[in-house]
């Protein structure tokens, strides 16, 4: 009996001390990963600091021309010996970290010197390979051809002359003629070259942009004092001020400002009707979220006229696994319906999302091989994230910001519910809101509220500056999230609010079809091999 009891206390030792390490381990993975990621972003300011973007200036091919022109006009010399033309002379190149490829032959004829196409690439920082992008182009074997058989037919009729010692007008006529048309020849295909290296490149690399970016009006509570009060200060400060000229007196004293007239409420409490905080600080209202009057109605999310992929990764599931997903299966009627009942009432989603992949998209993706990494992650999943003081905070401030967002970009919003696509129910999102801009191609498309507890939005470890431009990491957590969102809901674009203390950032994302493709698989596989065993 005594060695039972012992046994089972023994499993319940075993049993706490796992759970207890496992947690322990998590959080400080967790602050392992916020250490590398601030050491992420110090590193990469040290680069642009130590190592900075050079750009390379066309090189001038005039002087190129000039002097191959003057070397071949010179009479043959007295002697008899033949002068040969000289090479061409390359600039010396400065000692810059680049990468540069001439898209030409090392041979070239002074009237194809402004045809050389000179592709840089400055090398950016190690850690960030993913956001990496190489503008260097490979010329076509048409198009090398080409120039290898131009080439050689020019030099074959220069050797000839040279051979001859001797030079006709209409052979130098024919000359020159064949050179035009080769030189225009290579123009064109180098502009076609040029054209489909554009397109990839703007396929490849989705665009996003920056829809808004201000500094925050910050408002603080005035000392309010009674009407009486008022008046009683501004006679004071009238006689005060009596026997000064007109142009040194206040301006409150000369504009004749009497508190008996019309008041209006505004943020900072009652003031004079037409007074600049009545029309700067107005009360807030549900106006603020739908500035459009004349705006469509909201569609019905997921969007009917987006279709996913059926699952390509689909195991054979036992019979409690496949009852499970079956009723997780949802008609578009029934997908509309959960999105419409759950707008503005998170808690009564929790249970429907609890049985869905709705969030760290990135982490699943990304996830190295092996039972232990998946399990891990499995944990994270289940905890969810901390509730704490702060995020409580960023949930009373998220109508703020929305509302600060929709007045100075002028967008409608509309609440968002639990969104399930009928293809793939085991997936879901809840968006902070639909958005309504009629200034872009595809009116309608999702919010981002992202409170940040600093100074300013360049402060955020999540954006980069490229030829003076910001773009948010597509390697983010963020960055997928949204992407996430957007294949789930089928709209085209995203925008990140990015909400500071001092200043607020408004980044559109557009669907990164790459992404959206890669991370289907993904979270297929991840959920029917170790997410839907673990909630059976």
């Amino acid at each position: 009996m005594e060695n039972v009891k012992l046994q089972g206390f023994k499993t319940f030792l075993t049993e706490h001390f796992t759970a207890l390490a496992v947690e322990v381990y998590g959080e400080v993975e967790s602050m392992m990963e916020a250490c590398y990621e601030e050491n992420k972003r110090l590193k990469s300011m040290l680069h642009m600091v130590l190592s900075p973007e050079i750009k390379l200036s066309r090189i001038d091919a005039s002087l190129y021309k000039t002097t191959t022109t003057t070397t071949r006009k010179q009479p043959v010399a007295a002697s008899g010996l033949e002068t040969s033309e000289p090479l061409n002379k390359r600039p010396k190149e400065e000692m810059i970290e680049c990468e540069i490829n001439w898209n030409t032959e090392q041979q070239q004829w002074p009237g194809q010197v402004e045809n050389f196409n000179v592709s840089v690439s400055v090398k950016d920082d190690p850690e960030e390979e993913e956001d990496k992008t190489t503008c260097l182009t490979e010329m076509p074997s048409e198009v090398a051809l080409q120039h290898q058989d131009s080439s050689a037919t020019v030099s074959a009729c220069d050797n000839g002359s040279e051979r001859e010692g001797w030079s006709s007008p209409e052979g130098n006529e024919a000359t020159h003629a064949s050179l035009q048309v080769l030189k225009k020849d290579s123009m064109s295909v180098n502009q076609q070259t040029n054209r489909e290296t554009t397109s990839t490149n703007k396929s490849k690399f989705p665009l996003q942009k920056t829809m808004l970016q201000m500094p925050r009006m910050m408002l603080h509570k005035s000392f309010s004092l009674s009407r009486v009060d008022q008046q009683s200060f501004l006679d004071r400060l009238s006689e005060a001020f009596r026997d000064f000229p007109d142009d040194q007196k206040p301006l409150i004293t000369t504009v004749g400002l009497k508190l008996d007239g019309e008041w209006t409420e505004c943020a900072f409490g009652q003031v004079p009707k037409g007074s600049p905080l009545s029309y700067q600080c107005p009360l807030p209202s549900s106006q603020d979220f739908k500035p459009y009057d004349d705006a469509p109605s909201q569609p019905l999310l997921p969007l009917s006229c987006h279709t996913l992929e059926a699952a390509s990764v689909f195991p054979t599931l036992s019979a409690q696994e496949q009852a499970f997903v079956n009723a997780m299966k949802v008609t578009w009627e029934e997908a509309h319906s959960l999105e419409q009942s759950t707008r503005g009432s998170r808690e009564g989603a929790d249970k429907l999302l609890k049985m869905r992949l709705t969030g760290r998209f990135r982490d699943i993706c990304k996830l190295k091989p092996g039972r232990s990494h998946a399990e891990h992650l499995l944990y994270k999943i289940k905890k969810g994230k901390p509730r704490s003081k702060t995020a409580q905070i960023n949930v009373e401030m998220k109508p703020e910001a929305v509302r600060e967002y929709c007045r100075h970009l002028c967008v409608n919003w509309s609440p968002c519910g639990l969104v399930v696509h009928p293809s793939a129910p085991w997936l879901g999102a809840i968006p902070d809101g639909l958005v309504y801009d009629p200034k872009e191609t595809s009116s309608f498309g999702l919010v981002h509220i992202q409170l940040l507890n600093v100074k300013s939005f360049i402060e955020c470890p999540f954006l980069t500056c490229k030829n003076g431009v910001l773009l948010v990491k597509r390697a983010h957590q963020h960055y997928w999230h949204m992407q996430g969102e957007m294949m789930v809901t089928g709209t085209p674009w995203c925008d990140l609010v990015m909400h500071s203390r001092e200043d607020m950032l408004v980044q559109r994302i557009y669907r990164d079809e790459a992404i959206i493709k890669l991370m289907k698989k993904k979270l297929e596989e991840f959920f029917f091999y170790y997410y839907l065993p673990n909630l059976i």
